[in-house]
């Protein structure tokens, strides 16, 4: 399965998981800003956990069919035709041999990700396809993705080969069923559930208090390595400086000015900030689909309770994985 990039959008890059076995060594994690949209991109196709997908992010994203392929498209608020016919996110799709396919971004729309059966093909760097911009490391040459680049699939899983031929046709087909994501994931809430940072004693009292009362408004100045968050001003009750600690995605730190800095899936793996919060992984893909100007608010949660809805949400997607193997594998797949 192959195809031709027309449009690659803002910025498009391959991406999975991400390098999760480096940080020691001070290399980026990085992958989806999105963990949860790119596994259901990759669990409609049957395709392995860490399959590459294309992370499409804020305009739209086009390409042709070389060959007959299989995709799938996930991410909240956007929109995808094939040959001007719009099919449903969420779900699996059938394109034919020259086909042209357009995702594109309605008013809310900020990441979708493109799966492919079998996964995109790439070498892995570190043992992730995951693209480092910063370091040109991993990905599709270690750039984002532009006009012209031809990408085509790697090794088919038994169930990914299953889904293929039953979805294979003549014609654009899909499956009748797909994920409903709002039963797992709530793109449209705007508070975020945080535990308590390692240096939350560094702050008054108030602003303990208002890091839980006062909106928080992403600012312009935000990217895939992290949120600058405006908001009045943190305060600090000690003059303590820290030598640099570990941070991670969803780490917010506070600078020297007591600006927020939510940091995201391409931070670095050390930080000399005060860390006060956490963001719950659970929630990480709520932040992942905001954009400059979206206003949230934070809550603080236990650490306790913060593990039991990540338990929550495994299991969730582990759910949805046996529904598709199941609709797939019974006669009731189309």
């Amino acid at each position: 399965m192959e195809i031709e990039i027309i449009k690659p959008g803002l910025l498009s890059t391959l991406q999975d998981q991400g390098r999760l076995h480096y940080r020691h060594i001070g290399v980026p994690v990085s992958g989806a800003m999105d963990p949860f949209a790119a596994s259901v991109a990759n669990i409609l196709l049957g395709n392995e956990e860490n399959a590459a997908v294309i992370e499409i992010s804020f305009s739209e994203f086009s390409f042709r069919a070389i060959s007959n392929i299989v995709v799938a498209c996930t991410g909240p608020g956007f929109r995808w035709t094939v040959d001007g016919n719009e099919i449903h996110m969420w779900q699996a799709a059938f394109i034919p041999a020259g086909s042209k396919v357009i995702v594109q971004p309605k008013h809310e729309g900020v990441r979708a990700y493109l799966a492919i059966a079998g996964g995109w093909f790439v070498e892995p760097v570190l043992e992730s396809r995951s693209t480092y911009l910063p370091l040109n490391m991993g990905g599709y040459q270690g750039r984002a993705l532009q006009a012209h680049d031809m990408l085509s699939n790697d090794n088919l899983t038994d169930l990914s080969k299953l889904i293929v031929q039953k979805i294979s046709h003549t014609i654009l087909h899909t499956f009748h069923w797909g994920v409903q994501p709002q039963l797992i994931v709530d793109y449209n809430k705007r508070k975020i559930r945080i535990i308590e940072g390692q240096e939350a004693a560094w702050f008054t009292k108030d602003s303990i208090a208002a890091l839980q009362k006062t909106p928080f408004v992403v600012d312009i100045l935000s990217n895939r390595m992290g949120y600058q968050i405006r908001s009045k001003p943190l305060q600090r009750n000690s003059e303590q400086e820290m030598l640099s600690a570990a941070v991670t995605m969803g780490t917010i730190q506070v600078s020297n000015n007591g600006s927020p800095i939510l940091l995201m899936a391409d931070c670095q793996t050390t930080g000399g900030y005060p860390r006060i919060g956490q963001v719950i992984a659970a929630d990480l893909p709520i932040c992942a689909q905001l954009k400059p100007g979206d206003e949230i608010r934070f809550e603080l949660i236990s650490l306790e309770s913060a593990e039991e809805i990540y338990r929550n949400y495994l299991n969730e997607l582990t759910l949805v994985y046996k529904m598709v193997e199941l609709r797939v594998e019974s006669d009731d797949a189309y």
